[in-house]
């Protein structure tokens, strides 16, 4: 965990327009986390802050080909209204698609949650929670000792 850029600014999400500038952050904007699932598969998260094209990539890699999603800004399949791209490699070629989230504001990622729970589907437990919080509580851990925590 490191924080690069020590400030930022403020920008009212409607206009663009910069409200603060130059406000001191108070969270770190690099995590980078390496591990190995529980079935022994290299796992690699590299979190970073800023807008680029860069910004957020999940990279799975499996037997039969690659899922490659990204986008702008950290994480935006969550709960930014931000398009992402969704690139497929396998045997048969490589195909792409851009995934556009069509809702103006609020939180995308909470809305779905709670559309399906009044659906009557099944979502994240208080358990998921709980092993959610318990590698976050563990990144925060190997960053204060300097050491490797096994989850």
């Amino acid at each position: 965990i490191k924080t690069m850029r020590p400030t930022t600014n403020i920008v009212d999400p409607t206009t663009g327009e910069i409200v603060r500038k130059d406000v001191e952050k108070t969270a770190p904007d690099q995590v980078m986390v390496s591990g190995e699932s529980e079935r022994g598969m290299p796992v690699n998260i590299y979190l970073h802050g800023g807008m680029s094209p860069g910004a957020a990539r999940w990279l799975v890699i499996g037997d039969a080909g690659e899922i490659d999603i990204s986008g702008i800004m950290a994480l935006p399949w969550l709960n930014l209204p931000v398009p992402w791209t969704v690139k497929v490699h396998n045997a048969q070629g490589t195909t792409e698609e851009l995934v556009k989230d069509e809702e103006a504001h609020g939180q995308p990622a909470v809305r779905r949650l709670w559309d399906a729970f009044f659906e009557g589907k099944s979502g994240p437990s208080f358990e998921d929670g709980i092993t959610t919080h318990s590698l976050v509580d563990a990144v925060w851990r190997s960053h204060r000792e300097g050491r490797t925590i096994e989850l």
